[in-house]
């Protein structure tokens, strides 16, 4: 099973930034395959085995990767060719917020990451400032999300693309409780 950094299609290498769309539901089975090794490289390190492997078949099979992909409320953006991804993320717009966070129509960016063999190419920001795009459009004033209070370098990106901490959660790896801090940034209208 290749992990999150290894090719996942026979696309020619990337060059320069690939495009970045919505994902189809033609794709969930893809995307599945690709979000559960995403998270294995990520986080594969940070629990024991069988709650790492519950949270991945509960989280990533091609199922709920299909029901998302059609639910009006959940935007999966996809990064790099069809077949080839570099990376997602993940909008659930109509989520409750967590209470430190005061704004008319946040949306919470459920998922995020790139490749790690591919970071430092300005991608991530790519991706990122897509997402911002796509929650202004649906009328979000702001996005927040969690992340693992022991992984630094998203913690650092996010910090850099304008997030601030404004709380904590638990967050659930299979019967694992994990910290994650709560970030958010404001979204201003066309920008």
């Amino acid at each position: 099973m290749p992990r999150a950094g290894d090719r996942t299609g026979g696309a020619a290498p990337f060059e320069g930034l690939p495009s970045i769309r919505r994902a189809r539901t033609a794709e969930a089975a893809l995307l599945s395959r690709f979000m559960a090794h995403a998270f294995l490289d990520a986080f594969g390190h940070g629990s024991r085995q069988e709650d790492v492997l519950a949270h991945v078949r509960h989280h990533f099979s091609a199922a709920r990767q299909s029901r998302e992909l059609t639910d009006p409320a959940c935007v999966t953006l996809v990064i790099g060719p069809p077949g080839d991804y570099a990376g997602y993320a993940q909008l659930v717009f109509g989520q409750p917020a967590p209470e430190a966070l005061q704004a008319q129509a946040p949306v919470e960016m459920r998922r995020f990451y790139l490749r790690r063999d591919l970071h430092g190419r300005g991608w991530a920001a790519s991706l990122m400032e897509a997402a911002k795009a796509t929650a202004r459009e649906r009328g979000a004033d702001a996005l927040w999300l969690s992340v693992w209070q022991q992984a630094p370098r998203a913690i650092r990106f996010y910090r850099k693309h304008g997030f601030e901490t404004i709380g904590t959660a638990v967050f659930h790896v299979g019967t694992d409780p994990q910290k994650d801090w709560l970030m958010a940034c404001r979204l201003p209208a066309g920008g």
